[in-house]
């Protein structure tokens, strides 16, 4: 900390409190040489403070995961794997507090992913691979109906104002509160197929659900005091609510690869279509603002095709010397 920061009003520096990962993982056979299994948990978590914050910004990550791989016949593997990760975050801050939680009540935000993969090798290489993974991503913040009661939602937050030399900065409280819940699909497939002197590959991703957006604060309105002394108040046109439907995020690609003696020459296309909604929306009368209806507003939906060609050229043929080309879209 040095004089100057000093100077400008700040009394603490940024820390690291806790940075924790721990692990544990087993495998082994369940039917020697046809069927095997593997599971792992992990379990991470990172606390930090920033300069002047009294309470700290709390991360927390569990993994759970577990892999089967079963061999019927010497050419065939299929390998099945799950993963499920759930992230929370107990309290955000950005200024100086001088809560533990926010006025509004809001709840540790909740990020978790599930995953899902179905994977088929054969040998020999004439059908090289086929996979299939399905995840899950949703966001679980949300307000409590109890941050909206009448008696909680009457409450009017208070923001300090230190005055420094060169600026004033906000030392209190929470003025508003966003919730983000939602849920996205996402699904993607591929194969491939090899042989001695050719690789083709295709596959697809698509992704779609839907997002919605809540914003209150208490009282709609934050009062703010310069050394005690009313200085202003914040007003907000909150309660905002919306919500984003996505319908399809989508790509597929394919590509191939031919090698004639020195020369590999690597063509590729790959299709993404984006369609995603704006519907009639609403939000409810605040204390400032009445109740809100918004009209359907028309996004377009996009299409794109994109080429690539990639050459490789072998200068002396022992794989030392290459020199490389392509053209891209």
């Amino acid at each position: 900390m040095s004089p100057r920061l000093r100077s400008l009003g700040v009394n603490t520096p940024n820390k690291v409190l806790r940075l924790q990962d721990y692990s544990f993982s087993l495998g082994g056979p369940v039917r020697r040489d046809n069927l095997w299994f593997f599971t792992s948990v992990r379990f991470q978590q990172g606390n930090t403070q920033a300069q002047d914050v009294k309470y700290p910004e709390d991360n927390m990550a569990k993994t759970f995961s577990g892999r089967l791989t079963w061999q019927p016949q010497v050419k065939n593997k299929f390998t099945f794997y799950f993963e499920d990760t759930k992230k929370t975050k107990g309290h955000e801050t950005s200024g100086r507090s001088s809560r533990k939680k926010p006025r509004t009540g809001g709840r540790p935000a909740s990020m978790p992913r599930r995953a899902g993969e179905v994977d088929l090798h054969r040998q020999p290489a004439a059908l090289g691979r086929c996979r299939l993974v399905a995840e899950r991503h949703y966001v679980e913040r949300r307000l409590p109906a109890r941050c909206r009661a009448a008696a909680r939602y009457a409450r009017v937050v208070h923001d300090g104002l230190a005055s420094g030399p060169h600026h004033r900065r906000i030392v209190g409280g929470w003025r508003a509160a966003d919730a983000h819940p939602g849920v996205r699909q996402v699904l993607a497939s591929s194969a491939t197929y090899v042989t001695g002197s050719h690789s083709f590959k295709t596959g697809l991703q698509w992704s779609y659900g839907a997002r919605r957006n809540e914003r209150f604060a208490n009282a709609d309105l934050t009062q703010r005091y310069l050394s005690g002394v009313p200085d202003s108040v914040l007003l907000y046109n909150t309660p905002n609510v919306a919500t984003n439907p996505l319908k399809a995020d989508l790509g597929i690609y394919v590509q191939d690869s031919w090698t004639f003696r020195h020369m590999t020459i690597t063509p590729g296309l790959r299709y993404d279509y984006f369609n995603t909604t704006s519907p009639a929306q609403s939000s409810p009368a605040g204390r400032w603002v009445p109740a809100r209806q918004f009209a359907a507003v028309p996004i377009p939906t996009f299409h794109d095709l994109s080429p690539r060609l990639g050459v490789a050229y072998d200068v002396f043929g022992n794989g030392k010397t290459a020199v490389h080309g392509g053209i891209n879209s």
